[in-house]
Order: structure tokens, then C-alpha cells, then sequence
């Protein structure tokens, strides 16, 4: 199974307590308390496929926990590797050594631009504007890689979506820019097309909510997340999200949806016995 190069914020070792607190706040769940939750939701649990056993699994976060507390990749990869290997069976296809990287690299990649958006949001009164970067390698999917170097304002819901990684293996990011750095942006652009332009704005940015990104008369890009395309448990992570009280995200469902949520969210339980209802509600020491 090949997988994408890690980016270097994962790679070399940048303790960040913060990062490493988001990975540690995640209670453990099974896959059906994990599958009961709302896309939006899956991002604050910590599920690890094949492993039913509590202890195990958040053993095994433990020792995720340490790769943004300054631990190597490699170090951290290799203690995975043993934890996984008694456990996990290569009939998946997906030897342990795989999984390991690929729980690193989604927990990891997750808490730190998780810990990044809660600094960038109590910035946003002076870095009014977020610009999306991608790797730009030729492993960038298409819609990634159109989206790289755009700007929009941080309080624009287009980040609802597109807040890295908003997709399964996405390694772009997101950083602040000062409204001064927009402006000489815009001066450098002024004679440019506007489908051309970095900073969306007016229609161009409307279509982009929207999920479509205008490059040109004829040519566009779908850039709409795997929520917004209706696939069966989707991939989503929306930071803004991962600390707000999940009643909170009523007004994006229809009733029987969220009926539906919430009656097994309730019903299911966390191995230190709250239902998943009052965990959502009340998070803390788990």
C-alpha cells in the first residue's frame, strides 16, 4: 500500500502540548459507537479498526500522543508497529506497518491543525484571511491542488469544508495572512482574470461555498467534500467544530437525522461507562 510523503510538520519533531492534549482528549469507541456519530463528529473519537479492546486501543494513543511532544516518526512508528503486530492480521491486506503510519499520520496531521485553528481563530481579528496550501507534488488530488494559494476571509464558512485535512491522506494546511499582505496580493493581481485571482471573493467565492471553483468561462473544479457529495460515512473534519456541545449542530440536519443521532448516542456507551450523549456534551478526563 503506498502512501503520501508526511509533511515535514510531522516528519521532524516540534513539541506542541496542545496537539498532543487533542489526541489524548479522543475516548476510545467501538466501530459501532464510532459509526453512530455524525460525520462531524468522528474526528473527536479515537477508533483503531481490528481492535476491540479498550486498554489496547488507548495504549496505543498514548503512544500517538508523543509524536507532537518532540518523539521521532521513525520511534514512534516502530513502537506502533509493536503494539499493532499481535493484534492485527495482514489478510486486510494492510500489514501493521502501514496502519501504524496511517494512525499517525490522520491523529497526527488532525491535532496539529487542530491546535493551529484554535491560535488562527483568536487571531482572526488581525489575520482577518486564511490561505490554503497544498504540497503541490504530483500526489495532490486535483481538487487539492486548485485550491492552492486561494484565500478567503477566516470567518467565511467556506472553511467549514475545507479546513486541511478535509479529505482522507490530505497533508495541505492552512495559514493566517494580515489584511495589509491580501491587499498587495490584490494590487499584484489587479490585471489578472479573475478566475485567476488567489483571493476569492463576490461570486467566485459564493460558487466556492458552493463547492466548485472557478478557473475559467468553460472550467471548473469540483471541490465539494465527501459529506457534500453524499458517500456513505464520509471523512470530515471541521476544527471549529471539535469543541462545541454536538446540539449545536442540529440546525445542519433534518429532524429524523438528528432524532436518529441522538437516540444512539445515548444509548451507546464509552469504556468509562458515560453514554456517548453526555461525552459530546460534557467532554473531559476519559
Amino acid at each position: 500500500m503506498a502512501l503520501s510523503p508526511m509533511p515535514a510538520i510531522l516528519i521532524e519533531p516540534q513539541p506542541h502540548e496542545d496537539a498532543a492534549r487533542q489526541i489524548e482528549d479522543k475516548p476510545v469507541v467501538t466501530r459501532q459507537v464510532f459509526d453512530d456519530l455524525l460525520p462531524e463528529l468522528r474526528a473527536r473519537a479515537f477508533l483503531v479498526t481490528g481492535i476491540e479492546d479498550a486498554n489496547v486501543a488507548a495504549d496505543i494513543r498514548t503512544t500517538l500522543a508523543e509524536l507532537p511532544r518532540g518523539e521521532t516518526w521513525e520511534n514512534v512508528k516502530a513502537s506502533l508497529i509493536d503494539q499493532l503486530g499481535a493484534w492485527l492480521a495482514d489478510d486486510d491486506g494492510i500489514s501493521a506497518a502501514a496502519r501504524a503510519q496511517l494512525l499517525m499520520r490522520t491523529h497526527g496531521f488532525q491535532a496539529y491543525q487542530a491546535a493551529q485553528h484554535q491560535i488562527m481563530e483568536r487571531q482572526a481579528g488581525v489575520f482577518e484571511y486564511w490561505q490554503y496550501l497544498s504540497l503541490d507534488d504530483e500526489k495532490v488530488r486535483p481538487a487539492h491542488r486548485a485550491l492552492h494559494e486561494v484565500i478567503a476571509p477566516a470567518n467565511d464558512p467556506f472553511w467549514r469544508d475545507h479546513s486541511p485535512p478535509w479529505q482522507w491522506g490530505c497533508r495541505c494546511r492552512k495559514v493566517p495572512l494580515l489584511p495589509e499582505e491580501v491587499d498587495d496580493i490584490r494590487r499584484q493581481e489587479a490585471n489578472a482574470a479573475p478566475f485567476r485571482r488567489k483571493v476569492l471573493e463576490g461570486p467566485r467565492l459564493k460558487l466556492a461555498r458552493q463547492g466548485r471553483l472557478d478557473l475559467g468561462p468553460t472550467q471548473g473544479v469540483d471541490i465539494r467534500s465527501d459529506q457534500a457529495r453524499g458517500k456513505d460515512n464520509p471523512f470530515t473534519f471541521d476544527p471549529g467544530t471539535l469543541r462545541i456541545p454536538a446540539a449545536q449542530l442540529r440546525d445542519r440536519y433534518d429532524a429524523e437525522t438528528w432524532s436518529e443521532f441522538e437516540g444512539a448516542a445515548k444509548r451507546n456507551r464509552l469504556p468509562d461507562g458515560r453514554n456517548v450523549w453526555t461525552w459530546l456534551n460534557n467532554p473531559g478526563p476519559n
